[in-house]
């Protein structure tokens, strides 16, 4: 996590897509995955999230991505050094390749 500064708890919503032709397809997920995230939940400037009693599954490619559930003032720089691809969407609508760095406000 680059930075984090809000003015409420923010409610997340994890999610893994499987691949098709190199973009996020269809979820593989059978629950949702939801986390709060607050600033006493980064140590070290990492965020965690067990997701091991979840029973996810991928023998192929894929993506993860956070959806924000509730409005907040501020904002959340997320860090991608580890990421290869970062693309991005918004409600609904297309994925997109994000070629610049990559924040949420």
């Amino acid at each position: 996590m680059a930075d984090f500064q809000t003015d409420v708890p923010v409610e997340l919503r994890i999610n893994v897509y499987n691949e098709k032709d190199n973009l996020p397809n269809e979820s593989v997920l059978y629950k949702d995955v939801t986390a709060v995230l607050t600033k006493d939940s980064i140590i070290d400037g990492t965020f965690t999230l067990d997701v091991s009693d979840y029973d996810i599954y991928v023998n192929s490619d894929f993506f993860v991505s956070i959806q924000f559930m509730n409005f907040f003032k501020g904002h959340i720089f997320l860090s991608g050094a580890l990421l290869k691809t970062v693309f991005k969407r918004k409600y609904y609508g297309s994925w997109g390749k994000v070629i610049s760095r990559f924040s949420c406000y």
